[in-house]
């Protein structure tokens, strides 16, 4: 990644930055309010549309990108509802994932839907309760945890962190 101007300009310093895997994904809806899940080829179980952020692409950029890659139409990427940041654990590194509001798939259009089959093989919809049977632990969390408004949008590992000392302002 070529530093930008004034911030991390020196090579041995931004050398010293810790790196940071970033992806994004989008909650459609069909409209029943059942989510849209994709089966991947390449791993177990299911997940929510959306990939890892390339160099100098933003998540939101990505979202639309996977969208359209994965998918084979352009939706309308709407607000952020989650913003996931998951440590490192076995075989994983840590992750900051961004989910976006895909909004309400029209049926006409998930008629036009076509998966890249040398990644995807299968779509459906599910409903909100039903998450957690296709989607793997923390997955489900922040996919179920992503759609709850009252839930907030900075999760930590699909959860959202209690607050910190609180007893109230001192």
């Amino acid at each position: 990644m070529t530093p930008r101007s004034g911030v991390g300009t020196d090579a041995a310093g931004a050398e010293k930055q810790p790196a940071k895997r970033m992806a994004a994904g989008a909650v459609i809806r069909d409209h029943r309010g059942w989510i849209l899940l994709v089966k991947p080829i390449y791993k177990e179980g299911w997940e929510i549309p959306g990939g890892v952020v390339e160099a100098d692409e933003s998540p939101l950029m990505c979202c639309a990108r996977e969208i359209r890659e994965e998918l084979g139409v352009s939706a309308p990427i709407g607000e952020l509802i989650a913003l996931d940041w998951r440590g490192p654990c076995p075989g994983k590194e840590e992750i900051v994932v961004f989910v976006f509001d895909g909004g309400i798939l029209p049926e006409e259009a998930a008629a036009e839907l076509r998966l890249p089959p040398d990644e995807l093989s299968t779509w459906c919809f599910v409903a909100p309760e039903d998450l957690a049977r296709y989607l793997p632990g923390g997955l489900a969390v922040r996919v179920t945890s992503a759609v709850d408004p009252l839930l907030g949008v900075y999760l930590e590992q699909g959860l959202r962190p209690e607050r910190a000392g609180a007893t109230g302002w001192v």
